[in-house]
């Protein structure tokens, strides 16, 4: 079967890349062709600019001066950033693209927040829920998010008739599934998001790393906000005797050894795999550090639903903290035999939706 996906395929973010990666390799394992439908809009590649003019153009005064302190400072690591995603996608996303007007059996629409009010258009976007001209004999969401769910009555119905193009419905918040029960569709399925459904040996098969000889540190993902107390985390650190390395979710000017702002998606993935502890204010930081067996607390600024969800569903939901709290440090170490146990159930579970 001819599968095309809609995802965010060419974003300068790790765990989108990853989910992307992983909804292809998930399918081609069972033995589809599998492509990314190559919609990239223009306010997509503008958030990734190095310059982003549209925003510069829209910005007063004082925006602008902001833009270009941050464009002058910024400059090197984030030219360096972007040229390691390219040279990531140069391998194992453009070969894997085709054309909007090409022909699919199935269309794939997922994972990743692609239902979110998009900021550039101050509303949903219709492509992201099968509202368009792709000529494919099926419309399926798999593991679609939206972030922020609706909270007024003129958005839900927006949400209500975009959906409404879709011939199956997976969705990988509960949240987000019960909003759309509440509207009316039936049948609508919890699904993992599709990283996790790759053991830790198929993503070392896919994406092979080098392997860490060096000392011993914990890793601190961490995203625009946040969500972590950065003395509560030294301290923690400290007390394991782990060196803390920092990797950033975006590009800062203090790039160095433990201060990571412009690493490609491979060394994401090596990072997490050769840690001891990983603190994660990320969806895909907390996991990847479930798919390697890792000890880990994760903490979000906002929008942790999907996060909760997840750590619900294994059975340690103790692990999501509270923004800025203390670290515990008598923390029981995560069962991973169980947690294992219980992902398969949903892998599976996952596993029939996407049998079609």
């Amino acid at each position: 079967m001819k599968i095309g996906i809609v995802t965010y395929h060419r974003t300068n973010n790790y765990g989108a890349v990853m989910q992307a990666l992983a909804t292809r390799f998930v399918l081609e394992e069972m033995g589809h062709e599998v492509y990314y439908v190559d919609y990239w809009p223009d306010y997509h590649k503008d958030s990734y600019k190095v310059f982003n003019y549209r925003k510069f153009i829209k910005s007063n005064f004082i925006g602008k001066i902001k833009q270009l302190i941050s464009i002058i400072r910024d400059y090197s690591s984030k030219k360096k950033r972007i040229e390691n995603f390219e040279k990531f996608f140069q391998t194992y996303i453009y070969p894997y693209c085709r054309r909007i007007d090409d022909t699919y059996d199935v269309v794939i629409y997922g994972s990743d927040q692609i239902w979110r009010k998009q900021k550039a258009l101050g509303t949903y976007n219709p492509f992201y829920f099968g509202d368009n001209n792709i000529k494919t004999k099926q419309n399926i969401s798999y593991a679609a998010s939206m972030g922020i769910l609706p909270d007024n009555d003129a958005d839900k119905e927006k949400v209500k008739k975009l959906v409404s193009h879709l011939d199956m419905i997976s969705v990988r918040e509960e949240g987000l599934r019960q909003l759309l029960l509440s509207l009316g569709f039936e049948n609508v399925s919890l699904s993992l998001d599709p990283t996790l459904l790759l053991s830790s040996e198929q993503w070392d098969k896919h994406l092979p790393t080098e392997g860490y000889t060096g000392e011993k540190y914990a890793l601190l993902y961490s995203m625009g906000s946040n969500a972590f107390d950065m003395k509560e985390v030294k301290k923690f650190t400290d007390s394991k005797g782990l060196k803390l390395i920092v990797l950033r979710g975006y590009a800062t000017t203090k790039e160095t050894e433990t201060n990571i702002t412009s690493a490609g998606p491979s060394e994401f993935i090596r990072l997490i795999r050769n840690a001891e502890y990983v603190f994660s204010a990320s969806f895909h930081g907390l996991a990847f550090s479930i798919i390697y067996g890792k000890q880990f607390f994760t903490s979000f600024m906002r929008n942790s639903g999907r996060a909760e969800s997840l750590l619900n569903q294994l059975g340690i939901k103790g692990r999501l903290l509270p923004p800025k709290s203390p670290i515990p440090q008598g923390e029981t170490p995560i069962d991973y035999n169980t947690v294992r146990s219980k992902l398969e159930t949903y892998r599976n579970e996952t596993f029939d939706f996407l049998t079609f």
